[in-house]
């Protein structure tokens, strides 16, 4: 019986030494750092030092001075995630190329506020008996990130309709017309949207969307036959725009913009130069390249 439990008392003491090394090997995770009282790999059982000068012994690399602040950093930051399982987790699963594919819409990484705009484009509008290309500029001071007072300008200098014109005056009708010169205004600009898209799958620009309500100068050309003359107009304009930015400081835009007036005609048959109202709308789509002023960085 003194045997059986000798025996006993001997397996759950080699079961509980087994248990303690196996604990010790799991949990050391600062790459196999020797007990607390032992001497350093290399270094002589009775804890003394090499004598000064002395070569070390073969195979046992000499003194190399203080640990590297690098091998500090990631002795800690091991040892922060074997303190913290769920951190531990994340750093066995994120390797360095797993974070490199992490794309998330972020905080702009660059500032508007206080800063100004510029940018010139071209663009078509289209109305009644007003298809014309436009040149145009633009410039907006940004209160803060959502709102910005622009203001805006665009000339018209080719209009298609003197062909249309043409074309029905070899048939001796008679047409009257108003057609946008040139106009002038300032917008609220109101920019609600901003994000980023995947292109091509590496190419990840930044844009925004915005909306813009304001006022212009609007001055149109009336035309019957022979019979011109000069109108000026008080418009209001809707519009919608997307921006790409290029770079912090540079910006591709998309802008649509309804314009609404009301507007005179001359009369059809009239001798004189009488003219009816009506209302008129122009439609206009550009593209404008920009800048912010100051540059940031």
């Amino acid at each position: 019986m003194k045997q059986m439990r000798l025996a006993v008392l001997t397996v759950l003491f080699a079961c509980a030494f087994s248990f303690n090394l196996t604990a010790a090997d799991l949990f050391d995770l600062e790459g196999g750092a020797a007990p607390e009282g032992a001497p350093a790999e290399g270094a002589p059982a009775d804890g003394t030092s090499p004598a000064d000068g002395a070569a070390p012994a073969e195979g046992v690399p000499g003194d190399t001075g203080p640990a590297a602040p690098e091998a500090q950093t990631a002795n800690l930051a091991v040892s922060q995630a074997a303190a913290d399982p769920k951190l531990e987790k994340e750093m066995r699963e994120l390797s360095v190329d797993k974070k490199k594919k992490i794309k998330v819409v972020q905080k702009r990484e660059f500032y508007k506020e206080g800063r100004a705009e510029l940018g010139v484009g071209v663009g078509f509008i289209v109305g009644d008996w007003d298809d014309s290309m436009t040149v145009g500029a633009q410039v907006a001071y940004n209160i803060n990130d959502l709102f910005a007072i622009q203001g805006h300008f665009f000339y018209a200098p080719i209009n298609w309709e003197r062909e249309t014109r043409k074309q029905v005056n070899e048939l001796n009708a008679e047409v009257s017309s108003s057609n946008v010169v040139m106009a002038g205004g300032l917008s609220v600009v109101f920019t609600p949207f901003y994000g980023k898209l995947s292109l091509l799958g590496n190419f990840i620009p930044k844009y925004d969307l915005n909306v813009s309500l304001g006022g212009n100068y609007y001055q149109v050309l009336l035309q019957k036959g022979s019979r011109e003359e000069t109108g000026h107009r008080f418009a209001v304009n809707a519009g919608f725009g997307a921006r790409f930015f290029i770079t912090n400081n540079f910006f591709l835009s998309l802008n649509l913009d309804w314009y609404l007036m009301g507007d005179e005609r001359f009369k059809l048959g009239a001798t004189t130069n009488a003219k009816s109202s009506y209302l008129k709308t122009d439609t206009l789509f550009s593209v404008n390249f920009g800048m912010f002023l100051p540059f940031a960085d």
